[in-house]
């Protein structure tokens, strides 16, 4: 049976009913659910103050973790592509990948957590810059969730690549090899989009509601 659009009188095959609305000329609908907005777009708003100069620190520290991870991504392609098998450049992206996680990351989201987001989300909060659900939500709620996310995906990658590595049954080990492999995949587009997150839109809430005299004396009592 051939099923037949009422509105244009063609077959469905012929007339996708999902491009519909730019039929119609409602181009200018937002957010549909056949269309959900990219994880990496950034809403259309004022210019943003410049950044203080440890905001600016820790968005040049983004950049070596993503290009870190951006390598380790290449490295985890080569490694499926070549059967599990470690080669010496797939072995060198997996250990400047998990060096970095350990030595950087890591201790980048506890300063975060310590010492940025607090301020900022009592702040977001007094301004009125949170959702009107009964308990109030922020932007620090959704990178909260991401630190959560950062290592518990850390934590399962590593542990089964190392229990990958001291399995005998070939199946078995092939198994939790693919295991690792999809919560690294993973662990790099939270870590990526994080960032993004971070640069663009905490950053310059950071500067607007937290001056730099309050986010220097923040980060000293850190470092005590």
């Amino acid at each position: 049976m051939k099923i037949i659009d009422r509105e244009t009188g063609q077959r469905l095959k012929e007339a996708d009913p999902l491009k519909r609305n730019v039929d119609r000329g409602l181009e200018s609908i937002e957010n549909s659910p056949m269309d959900p907005p990219d994880a990496y777009s950034i809403p259309a708003k004022e210019e943003d103050a410049p950044l203080l100069p440890l905001l600016l620190q820790l968005k040049a520290d983004h950049v070596g973790m993503v290009d870190v991870a951006t390598a380790f991504e290449e490295g985890l392609r080569k490694f499926i592509e070549g059967k599990y098998h470690f080669s010496e450049e797939v072995n060198t992206a997996f250990k400047d990948f998990f060096n970095d996680y350990d030595e950087k990351v890591l201790p980048l989201l506890h300063l975060e957590r310590q010492v940025i987001y607090p301020e900022l989300q009592k702040q977001l909060l007094l301004a009125g810059e949170h959702s009107k659900e009964d308990t109030p939500k922020t932007v620090v709620d959704l990178l909260e969730d991401d630190h959560v996310k950062i290592i518990q995906l850390g934590a399962l990658s590593f542990n089964f690549f190392g229990l990958a590595a001291r399995l005998s049954d070939e199946k078995s080990r092939m198994f939790v090899l693919d295991t690792a492999c999809g919560n690294a995949r993973e662990l790099i587009e939270v870590i990526k989009l994080h960032y993004f997150r971070e640069d663009n839109s905490l950053f310059p809430m950071v500067g607007k509601y937290i001056n730099k005299d309050e986010l220097d004396g923040m980060f000293k009592r850190i470092k005590r």
